[in-house]
């Protein structure tokens, strides 16, 4: 906890580091390095949280690390619920292991993920109630699609650490510049208007905020970031070159199928905007933003405006199987070899192009605000033939 808010919530970074022991197949063990993640929240003292700079991440995700308690008796009694992130829900229920020392209740994640990768995971988590901590989590994890896997995991709280206010105060500050630059870097990196010259500015931010930082916890984080990001420059000119050459001009036509076979061509949806969503079912962030893409195309039903998915699997059961779990309500085409012709090297990349047939938007990855995005993109383009 990084301080107390004039509304009566906690200001507070969520830090996990983590390292895995995979097992091959003929028993031997190979450790990967440890991975930092971060997060920064306020919380109320039922454990209600206020995500802050969009910094929960894939994973940090202190909404299923550290989940509310029951508000009340009925709760306690029948088990309580609560939103996760990415549009997950989380189901809590009390187990009969709690005593006068220990709450011990059981966390159950539901999310499209469980349904696309065959995935379970069940945590116990063991809440101290004279301390009022979680000292203890145990955590299984099953993956049966994909690349098959299963798994547990146990964390106990070690240790408790006091720390003066300065300490809190400039690890605050540090904090609020870090994810600050972040933000600007990753946005830089994927949105659709983004430059070189945006994304060396942000690296610039970065290095102001490494001067800046007065911590070791974040003079490291920032030197790792500094380090990826000055690596991925040439990828991200090349990739700012291909979305300035993409854009303003006319999209290249193209002949397919839907999944079921029935002819499609890009001319058949001239007069309309078009976002085409290149995906595929093993790719993560593509099933993350299906949910703001299903409100996309319910927001314009009965307009000018058509959400074709692109899908590259080889395996057309893939396809289908994820359109009909997610109940996805937009067309969705065989794109096999198409997204060469969008120049397409990241999933999901999102391509838009306006009523006379020119690309007009290049979006590539997940972001927290995609549906405000794309809404605020297209509304744009049918106020201009208005």
């Amino acid at each position: 906890m990084l301080r107390g808010n004039d509304s009566g919530s906690y200001r507070v970074l969520f830090r996990m580091v983590s390292a895995s022991t995979d097992i091959d197949k003929d028993g031997k063990e190979q450790k990967s390095p440890e991975k930092t993640d971060l997060a920064m929240f306020d919380m109320d003292d039922m454990g209600n949280m206020t995500e802050l700079f969009d910094s929960f991440g894939y994973s940090a995700d202190p909404k299923l690390d550290l989940p509310p308690l029951p508000a009340d008796a009925k709760q306690l009694a029948n088990g309580w619920h609560s939103d996760g992130r990415f549009g997950s829900r989380l189901h809590l229920q009390t187990l009969p292991e709690s005593n006068a020392t220990d709450f011990v209740f059981s966390v159950e994640e539901d999310t499209p993920f469980n349904v696309v990768y065959a995935l379970e995971n069940h945590r116990v988590m063991t809440f101290d109630r004279q301390r009022g901590l979680i000292v203890k989590m145990e955590s299984t994890d099953k993956q049966g699609w994909g690349v098959k896997s299963e798994g547990s995991s146990e964390f106990k709280l070690v240790n408790v650490q006091m720390r003066d206010a300065d300490w809190a105060t400039k690890l605050n500050a540090d904090a609020e510049q870090f994810f600050k630059a972040l933000a600007k870097l990753n946005r830089a990196a994927s949105a659709d208007d983004a430059t070189l010259d945006q994304f060396d500015q942000a690296v610039t931010a970065l290095k102001e905020a490494r001067l800046a930082a007065e911590t070791p916890e974040f003079q490291q984080q920032l030197d790792q970031q500094l380090w990826k990001n000055l690596a991925y420059h040439d990828a991200i000119e090349e990739r700012c070159k291909q979305r300035e050459a993409l854009l303003g001009q006319a999209a290249e036509d193209f002949k397919t199928t839907d999944l079921d076979d029935k002819p499609q061509a890009l001319a058949d949806y001239r007069g309309k905007v078009v976002l085409l969503d290149f995906w595929y079912r093993g790719c993560g962030w593509c099933i993350r933003s299906m949910p703001a893409l299903k409100k996309v195309a319910e927001h314009y039903a009965g307009q000018p405006v058509a959400v074709l998915g692109m899908n590259t699997d080889h395996d057309l059961d893939d396809a289908k199987f994820v359109v009909d779990k997610l109940g996805l309500n937009y067309t969705n085409l065989k794109a096999e070899g198409l997204p060469e012709k969008f120049k397409v090297h990241g999933f999901p990349t999102l391509i838009m192009i306006d009523q006379a047939g020119k690309i007009r938007g290049v979006h590539v990855g997940w972001s927290p605000t995609l549906e405000h995005d794309l809404v605020k993109k297209i509304d744009g383009l049918l106020a201009e033939n208005q």
